[in-house]
């Protein structure tokens, strides 16, 4: 399999073959879990692409914030960045119930489910360390301020990251960072890439501000 597939793939399969060979082990249907005796597919850590402070730079300037649509692309790429929110984290935030832009606030209170642009639904974080709340910089909360205005000229809009007042899905916000990356010349990352971006954001300007005092 690991021939064809990806390993990680290939471990989730090989896991789900375990399961089963388990199961009929204690249904009596076999005396042995073949699999067990051969062990795992090891598990193999995925290498995940980032943009750097500079790279970002050079995808903010290729947005037109007259253009409505783009506007809301561009929020979408600065407060993944900016923040390091998990790709449903972000996409499950709202106004009223977890932005305080009086404060500089940011609240994650939960996770979006989404199925289609009709059935969706907000749970919990994926994990409980998840929930929290965070500072958020002066120009982020300028933006924030900016794009509430922009969206309320459109229409009463909850999600603060909605074109129409829908949920945004991962594949737009996948589709709008290559197409800029595209546009600006750098790589073309994943959408979970932005938070592994915002950490590296975060390491460096810590060095700079490190070695200028």
């Amino acid at each position: 399999m690991t021939e064809n597939f990806s390993q990680n793939y290939s471990r989730m399969v090989f896991g789900m073959l375990s399961q089963i060979l388990d199961k009929a082990v204690s249904l009596g249907m076999i005396k042995t879990n073949r699999a067990r005796q051969v062990g795992t597919v090891p598990k193999k850590k995925v290498k995940v692409e980032f943009w750097t402070k500079e790279e970002f730079q050079k995808v903010l300037s290729t947005f037109n914030l007259d253009d409505y649509y783009e506007h809301y692309s561009f929020v979408i790429i600065w407060l993944y960045f900016m923040t390091g929110l998990r790709v449903n984290e972000a996409t499950a935030l709202r106004w009223k119930e977890d932005i305080d832009l009086v404060n500089g606030t940011l609240t994650v209170n939960q996770s979006l489910r989404l199925k289609n642009k009709n059935d969706w639904s907000l749970g919990p974080t994926k994990t409980k360390a998840g929930l929290r709340t965070i500072a958020i910089d002066t120009d982020t909360i300028s933006i924030l301020n900016r794009w509430k205005t922009k969206q309320e000229q459109f229409r009463k809009i909850d999600f603060v990251i909605s074109y129409n007042g829908n949920p945004t899905w991962k594949s737009t916000i996948a589709r709008i960072i290559k197409r800029h990356a595209k546009l600006a010349g750098v790589k073309v990352i994943q959408a979970k890439g932005l938070k592994h971006s915002h950490a590296s954001f975060l390491i460096n300007e810590y060095k700079y501000k490190s070695n200028n005092h």
